[in-house]
């Protein structure tokens, strides 16, 4: 039996212990004392219900808290979480004590219980340390670092977790040869993965989940959305520690019927209650009663719904830039103002300029493009221009070009002052179109006349 399973064992037989202890007390001073305030009648069974929903309130309490994490955990860690929890479980009962009564009732035998609990509860986090230190044995462990490394954090682990782990050795995984590698992994019960770069840390993994080792890895933002880890921290290093429950069919089929039995359960619960608010809508405003939810993402919050929120009007955004046209402005504008990006794409790691030079490359191709689907020579004649910043001596070239395949047509782009820009852009067209049907293919659009 290794370290994980000793260790699950444990926690499980000290979990039903304190269970019974802390609901046991608490059934005692409830059918003895506050029972009596709740139900005037069937107090038995009413009894039995607020007991049961007082387990279910400690039990979701003492896991949000983390209180049984007996060996990870400080005694005074362990002591605080069941205090808040067993705190908040009794506060709950006692306020529903006084509500149903409709008067305040008398706190002080819950606090006497509660301060039982908690003084068994502290004893029992005592015991049941000094006995995980004491009869549970430690665990061979490897640790592997990549760059930086991991002195500091092994002195940590020994001072502090050495009923845990026993470090073997330490290895810098990218001196070692794989097969090395697999034979140090291969003699140990627990391989802890710290600051290894993402080449290596793959397959280490891959090789530690198959041969069913204990893992634990230092996270990176990517691994937020792994499955099978769960985070650990060890002194102040956080960790993903590798789970195999979800391997288990009987655990995994357990967990999948009781899902669908709670969420049955909830809908005839709420199925009445939805039933008439729809009706109440559709009588009210004869407005649709059922909706789509949009799913909304970090981004939307931050740049719309935030905004929304402030200012009480609905955001506006625009995906590249949304400043008005410099050409339409009255005053003179910097080159770079004429020339807009319909989109920005971030690239993690950024592009190479030099090995991906067809990305970040300013040529363009001036000309008709031809039907891709056929093989002719005629459909890829273009003029491949280096720069799309022209200098008045690439434009003459261009203008005055005599090849086969290409002809130039220049339309002036001037109108009279006293003419409409809507009629000049239609004159505008109606010339594109006449020199299109004439055979050209690359057209100089000329403010020069």
């Amino acid at each position: 039996m290794n370290l994980i399973e000793e260790k699950d064992g444990l926690v499980s037989k000290s979990k039903k212990i304190i269970n019974i202890y802390i609901v046991f007390l608490f059934a005692v001073v409830w059918f003895s004392y506050y029972n009596q305030f709740v139900f005037g009648a069937n107090r038995i069974a009413g009894g039995v219900v607020s007991t049961g929903i007082y387990f279910i309130i400690y039990n979701y309490f003492a896991k949000l808290y983390r209180a049984y994490k007996i060996g990870t955990y400080k005694i005074s860690e362990i002591i605080f979480s069941q205090f808040l929890a067993i705190g908040l479980s009794d506060t709950v009962l006692y306020v529903e004590c006084c509500l149903v009564s409709h008067h305040y009732v008398n706190i002080l035998p819950g606090l006497a219980a509660a301060g039982i609990q908690i003084l068994g509860m502290a004893v029992w986090a005592v015991y049941t340390k000094q006995y995980f230190i004491r009869y549970i044995e430690a665990n061979d462990t490897l640790v592997l670092y990549g760059g930086e490394n991991a002195g500091e954090f092994v002195h940590k682990l020994k001072h502090k977790y050495e009923h845990l782990f026993r470090i073997q050795e330490t290895v810098n995984i990218e001196e070692c040869t794989a097969g090395e590698l697999h034979g140090k992994i291969d003699r140990c019960d627990t391989v802890i993965l710290y600051e290894v770069s993402k080449g290596y840390r793959t397959s280490t993994m891959e090789y530690c989940i198959e041969h069913r080792k204990n893992l634990y890895i230092t996270p990176r933002i990517s691994d937020i959305i792994l499955q099978g880890f769960k985070e650990r921290n060890l002194i102040d290093t956080p960790l993903f520690k590798y789970e195999y429950h979800y391997l288990d069919t009987k655990e995994y089929r357990t967990k999948r019927l009781l899902d669908l039995t709670v969420s049955l359960l909830a809908l005839v619960l709420t199925a009445i209650p939805m039933l008439l608010t729809a009706a109440a809508i559709k009588l009210e405003d004869r407005g649709p009663v059922f909706f789509k939810q949009d799913r909304c993402t970090y981004e939307d919050v931050k740049t719309s719904i935030l905004n929304m929120a402030k200012t009480g009007a609905e955001g506006i955004s625009a995906m590249g830039i949304d400043m008005p046209l410099a050409v339409l402005s009255q005053k003179n504008q910097p080159l770079f103002g004429y020339f807009k990006q319909r989109f920005a794409q971030v690239t993690n790691p950024p592009i190479d300029a030099i090995r991906e030079e067809v990305v970040t490359s300013t040529t363009i191709y001036v000309g008709r493009d031809g039907n891709l689907l056929e093989k002719k020579e005629e459909n890829c004649k273009m003029l491949e221009v280096s720069n799309p910043i022209l200098t008045n001596t690439d434009l003459l070239k261009i203008k005055n070009m005599k090849v086969d395949g290409f002809q130039v047509a220049e339309i002036p782009i001037t109108y009279y002052k006293n003419a409409s820009l809507e009629k000049s852009m239609e004159y505008l067209f109606i010339e594109v179109d006449r020199v299109i049907r004439e055979g050209a293919n690359i057209l100089i659009l000329s403010d020069r006349e």
